[in-house]
């Protein structure tokens, strides 16, 4: 799984074995589901790692339950 700028996906996600995160029938914003052949490669991780750091410093966590 990796969290990246929902801005990104359409992009991203016409890499080979990777998909959007659906739950529910609703699609899951910047969240992508990579399968063992989008990464397998040591430059496909990287590439993965990559994406998801840029993000990191823009994404919210999620508000805490009461």
């Amino acid at each position: 799984m990796a969290r990246v700028d929902p801005e990104k996906v359409p992009d991203l996600v016409i890499r080979n074995g990777t998909t959007q995160m659906v739950q529910a029938d609703r699609p899951m914003k910047g969240y992508l589901f990579i399968e063992p052949e989008g990464f397998d490669q040591d430059k496909d991780l990287e590439f993965w790692i990559k994406r998801c750091l840029e993000f990191n410093p823009e994404a919210k966590s999620s508000k805490k339950k009461k």
